[in-house]
């Protein structure tokens, strides 16, 4: 009379019950180990926290009485759990929640499964034993491992509409190895990380309609490929709302860039590594409706890039850097306002650059969010206008030299300092200066131009 094992069910989806055998070991050696020692039992059994569980064990029970015993992680002693006789008479010490025998008519089916709720702490090996019966050197033994499936889904259950569900699954033998995987609602394998501590994260984001549904843990033990997968379905749902579901959102500096077309530039964006996604979006000046010009998820593992020709990422791997800085390329219609926007869980970080693009061979960076050099042409005229009054002015006066010293002369031989020697002195400052660049001062010699019209009056008076 042998014992044997047979081969415990669990809830599903079709698509994933209906993988060939092939591709199932190939899911086994993708997920890699959760952790290991190596195995001393006949076989194991994965249950959820909170959820019934069998442990299997069967033999023609005869006259004969069969036990369960318990054995936690890192004990060397066992602890009696369930005995039960032919005579369905039961009694037992280290209880579970509403344990028993699964099958009632167990003396004559020989199903001598052990049923109870699964708890965190009921991790652990158990013992199906039957006593000897005469002739026997020693009693049947089948050592059966429980494995407990923690599941949780942040944020809660519904998930805001644009989001980011997290799916982590944490198994709590320590000497258990075996591979976990998360399945979307219509089978697909979702892209997944072992973190530190042993669980098995996956994300969705940007959560929408399209993404709710039953999430499927497949839980698969090592071993041969003939083992059972367990399968674990949980429900995540859409809440329908116009609440921003990031709550913590910081901001980096604005800055203010003017280049020449077709000059290659740096847009920076530089936040913590791990995001889940980011993207760039960009306006024009004269418009508050903002598009998107790049975006980059690692978990959907989809890239857009509606610029491929002037647009690319400045860093080869941003998600480990940090580093979802951009390198562009600008025409002239690519001047706008543009936003880097990095997102990781319930957090998010902002960073514009405002774009001003021109013909030549210029760039200057400021912290202005609106550049001042916007209205460059308007102030070109006043100046213009300005000194022709000013010049004016000064042949008026030359006319009451022989009476009087003018009231309105002006000091120096130039109104406005020569850019090539202010390019000079920058040099000399240890300033950067591009070669094109337009230095305009509204204020020369430290005289205010409507200073000078009053004094101009005065000489016409």
């Amino acid at each position: 009379m042998d014992v044997h094992c047979p081969a415990p069910s669990g809830p599903g989806p079709s698509i994933l019950a209906s993988l060939p055998l092939a591709v199932a070991c190939a899911l086994l050696l993708l997920s890699g180990p959760v952790a290991g020692k190596g195995s001393d039992w006949d076989d194991s059994v994965v249950g959820q926290a909170g959820a019934p569980v069998t442990l299997p064990c069967s033999a023609q029970l005869g006259n004969r009485t069969v036990h369960w015993h318990w054995q936690p992680a890192g004990w060397d002693s066992w602890s009696l759990v369930l005995s039960a006789n032919h005579k369905q008479e039961f009694w037992g010490g280290a209880r579970k929640l509403e344990q028993r025998l699964a099958d009632p008519s167990f003396p004559s089916s020989g199903d001598l499964s052990l049923a109870f709720r699964a708890r965190q702490q009921d991790s652990g090996q158990y013992l199906c034993e039957v006593d000897t019966k005469e002739g026997e050197m020693k009693p049947k033994r089948h050592i059966v491992l429980l494995v407990i499936l923690t599941v949780s889904v942040g944020p809660p259950s519904p998930v805001p509409a644009g989001g980011t569900a997290r799916l982590l699954a944490r198994v709590s033998a320590e000497d258990w190895r075996g591979g976990v995987s998360w399945f979307s609602p219509q089978g697909v394998p979702l892209p997944r990380e072992t973190l530190p501590s042993g669980g098995v994260l996956s994300k969705v984001p940007r959560f929408g309609p399209a993404d709710q549904g039953n999430y499927t843990c497949q839980v698969l033990p090592q071993g041969p490929c003939g083992r059972p997968r367990f399968l674990f379905s949980h429900a995540v749902v859409l809440r329908d709302s116009t609440q921003d579901p990031f709550t913590n959102v910081s901001h980096g500096l604005s800055q203010s860039l003017v280049s020449s077309s077709l000059s290659p530039l740096s847009l920076p964006c530089l936040w913590s590594p791990g995001a889940d996604y980011f993207q760039l979006r960009w306006r024009l000046p004269d418009s508050r409706k903002t598009q998107l010009v790049f975006l980059f998820d690692r978990w959907r593992q989809s890239t857009e890039n509606r610029r491929p020709a002037r647009l690319r990422l400045a860093h080869p791997d941003p998600f480990r850097s940090g580093n979802y800085s951009f390198l562009l390329t600008p025409k002239p219609g690519d001047a706008g306002r543009y936003t880097c926007e990095v997102f990781l869980d319930e957090s998010a970080y902002q960073k514009s650059l405002s774009l001003t693009v021109v013909h030549g061979d210029s760039s200057l960076y400021s912290s202005s969010v609106y550049p001042a050099l916007a209205v460059a042409g308007v102030l070109s005229l006043l100046l213009a206008l300005a000194a022709a009054v000013v010049l004016w002015k000064r042949g008026i006066c030359q006319q009451h030299t022989a009476r009087e010293e003018p009231p309105c002369a002006v000091e120096g031989e130039n109104l406005y300092e020569n850019p090539d020697d202010l390019r000079k002195d920058w040099d000399q400052r240890g300033e950067f200066v591009p070669p094109t660049a337009v230095y305009m001062e509204l204020n020369p010699d430290g005289q205010d131009v409507y200073k000078e019209l009053e004094r101009y009056e005065e000489c016409h008076q």
